[in-house]
């Protein structure tokens, strides 16, 4: 991998956006190389610009393959002249433009060839290897034997919910960068698994009951683009409903029920319908797999009967 940036000539640093020199010398030289030759071959010339403006019948719009406003401007005559004198000055400004959307956009085709953003993944190592020794965040929640609440379930426990009694087969803790804590208990009855995400807070009244869905369902392309372009969508389909982005949190997962298991990096991206009763989730682990989960809200009421096992 090249952790430089291969040579580029002084003309094409100073149009290049400083967003995306700054993230070449993270890409293989094939990469580099290849962007550059692209973008050489569809880069506008100020020159070439002025050339088509002053001596091919002003068309200088045609030069940039913008011919809806060129056809206009041959009908109006150049605005009488008027529109043709502007176009001396505004001709470059035009030009920096195409060519700052070009570079971008033969930048991000590069990215979905060769892969997100390749340095990147180093640093998620060398991240994920910093938080190894990292433990939970102690959590203050109440203990009564006589009145467990569902904040108490453990791996082994047993919980009623939807007319059947369900095992809590493994414990996880997310400590949210938000300073706030969350759990999430995997529950179990005959072959069939749900997830329960249960928030640390006492003005919280709802329990979230997800079971996993591949995000290929939605479209095949939706990992590509969250985890190579970094841009989640605002609008999700999933099994017939809407579901809109709400918000983007980043965290620490803990398996509580092994102490063996390392902390996983999590990004999880939330949505919710228009009831706000159906949510849909996406976990990013670690920057390099993307999770789906599909399910609805319930009040805490709907789970009963908690038993140690």
């Amino acid at each position: 991998m090249s952790t430089e940036l291969v040579p580029i000539s002084k003309n094409l640093t100073t149009e290049i956006p400083y967003s995306i020199l700054s993230k070449l010398p993270e890409m293989p030289e094939e990469a580099q190389r290849e962007f550059i030759d692209i973008y050489q071959s569809n880069r506008k010339s100020t020159v070439l610009g002025y050339i088509f403006h002053l001596f091919a019948y002003g068309s200088s719009y045609g030069y940039l393959n913008r011919w809806g406003m060129q056809i206009l401007y041959w009908l109006t005559f150049g605005g009488l002249g008027i529109w043709w004198f502007i176009r001396l000055f505004t001709l470059p400004s035009s030009i920096k433009k195409h060519n700052k959307s070009k570079a971008e956009n033969i930048f991000k085709d590069i990215i979905l060839k060769w892969g997100a953003s390749f340095r990147r993944k180093e640093k998620v190592g060398s991240l994920s290897q910093k938080i190894t020794n990292l433990k939970p965040r102690p959590l203050k929640i109440s203990f009564d034997p006589s009145n467990l609440s569902i904040k108490n379930l453990k791996k082994g426990y047993l919980i009623d919910f939807d007319l059947k009694t369900w095992e809590v087969k493994n414990e996880y803790q997310i400590d949210w960068l938000k300073k706030t804590s969350s759990k999430e208990l995997v529950i179990i009855n005959d072959l069939k698994e749900l997830i329960l995400n249960i928030e640390i807070s006492d003005q919280n009244k709802l329990i979230a009951v997800l079971s996993r869905k591949s995000i290929h369902q939605i479209d095949s392309t939706i990992e590509n683009q969250i985890l190579k372009l970094h841009t989640p969508p605002v609008k999700i389909t999933f099994e017939g409903k809407t579901y809109y982005k709400e918000s983007e949190n980043k965290g620490i997962i803990f398996n509580i029920s092994n102490n063996t298991s390392p902390p996983t990096l999590v990004n999880s991206i939330l949505y919710f319908d228009d009831s706000r009763e159906y949510i849909f989730r996406i976990d990013i682990a670690n920057q390099d797999k993307c999770l789906g989960y599909a399910g609805r809200l319930y009040l805490k009421e709907s789970f009963s009967e908690i038993l140690p096992k």
